[in-house]
């Protein structure tokens, strides 16, 4: 532990192992003059980031990193995670400590590839009893182990993780702050560790906000390094080579801060809402057909005007209402579009390139039933 006289004024901590949270120890550390002499700082209680580990090797240069991992429920620690080696995706939370068990599973409770994320489960000698007097609450977090021996229980954390493929576990948040976006399940946090992991990028949010026709979309909030010059729409560009489409962000904003409430969570009500149409190059519908579609999607998306590069999910689109348009384009127009073309090209452009005339409708087949209509 740290050692050596800390007097007011003091300016040396000498030690061999220091623990704190990851924001108290940037606050405290990070440009005070201490002069920290630790071989290994510890933490825990908060994600880490790539950002805190360099500035703990900044101001107790030498040091080791630890990144330390567990709940109360199984003994407070569960996994560890040591290195001096860089770490641009983030540092993993680890592997398991002695007689501890990890799985990383899906709703039914079957282990998920490696880099697919799941809920951890963790089994061991360390779990607790569990809650006193909360009959109802242990049996919801204490569950049995189906991979365990006889008797054998495991604790549901409700955290989000994945496997990493040497072996370690990576935190990507709660499983309670998954979202459905355009049909897929998105973990925001997974795409904030994604724009923290972009140079220049000190701290960042997701959010999801409602847009004008009851749609979901994501939108990311940045907030610079110092000296760091930022650009959203690059942020945006850099960060869709790290995520599927869907999990990108339809804007990236940076902020001088990120504003908080009272709980330390970002303030959605402070924070700007995106103009999805400044630095947009806007073109016109080039042919009758194509301005009647724009004309269709402004009105199925409830916006002013839609150009033909326009991205119909970016502005508020879904799975739902992408079935209404390929119904709209077929009355209308009579041609036929797929879901999966709305999907892969969501453009009046691309749309249109890729249409082709809808077919004679199909009779309706009818169903023989045994018994009604003679032999099947």
């Amino acid at each position: 532990m740290l050692s050596g006289p800390l007097a007011l004024g003091e300016r040396r901590w000498t030690g061999s192992f220091a623990t704190s949270v990851p924001s108290v120890f940037s606050t405290l550390a990070v440009g005070s003059g201490l002069d920290l002499r630790i071989d290994t700082i510890g933490m825990t209680g908060e994600a880490l980031s790539p950002r805190v580990v360099e500035e703990m090797r900044a101001a107790a240069p030498g040091c080791r990193v630890a990144n330390l991992y567990g709940p109360t429920e199984v003994t407070v620690y569960s996994t560890s995670w040591l290195s001096t080696d860089p770490v641009p995706d983030g540092p993993p939370v680890g592997a398991p400590l002695t007689n501890t068990r990890l799985y990383v599973l899906d709703d039914e409770l079957r282990p998920v590839p490696v880099g697919v994320a799941g809920e951890l489960y963790i089994g061991g000698e360390s779990l607790a009893r569990g809650y006193l007097g909360r009959p109802g609450l242990s049996a919801e977090r204490f569950v049995a182990d189906p991979f365990g021996g006889v008797g054998a229980r495991m604790y549901r954390t409700g955290d989000l993780v994945r496997w990493r493929s040497y072996g370690q576990v990576e935190y990507l948040g709660r499983v309670d702050d998954q979202v459905k976006v355009r049909g897929f399940r998105v973990e925001l946090a997974e795409i904030q560790t994604a724009l923290e992991a972009l140079p220049g990028v000190a701290k960042a949010a997701v959010l999801v906000r409602q847009d004008g026709s009851g749609g979901k979309q994501i939108v990311g909030y940045v907030m610079p390094e110092t000296g760091a010059q930022l650009a959203g729409a690059e942020l945006r560009e850099r960060v869709s080579a790290r995520l599927p489409d869907y999990m990108v962000p339809v804007a990236v904003l940076v902020l001088e801060t990120l504003p908080v409430n009272a709980n330390g969570k970002l303030d959605r009500w402070a924070v700007p809402s995106p103009d999805l149409s400044a630095g947009r190059a806007w073109r016109a519908p080039r042919t009758p057909q194509e301005e009647v579609v724009c004309g269709m999607l402004a009105e199925l998306l409830g916006v002013p005007r839609v150009g033909i590069d326009d991205d119909f999910f970016e502005l508020g689109g879904n799975s739902l209402l992408a079935i209404h348009l390929i119904n709209k384009l077929r009355a209308t127009l009579n041609i036929e579009v797929d879901i999966r073309t709305v999907f892969d090209t969501p453009t009046v452009a691309g749309l249109a390139a890729a249409q082709r005339p809808a077919s004679e409708p199909r009779p309706q087949l009818r169903r023989r039933v045994m018994g009604s209509e003679g032999a099947a």
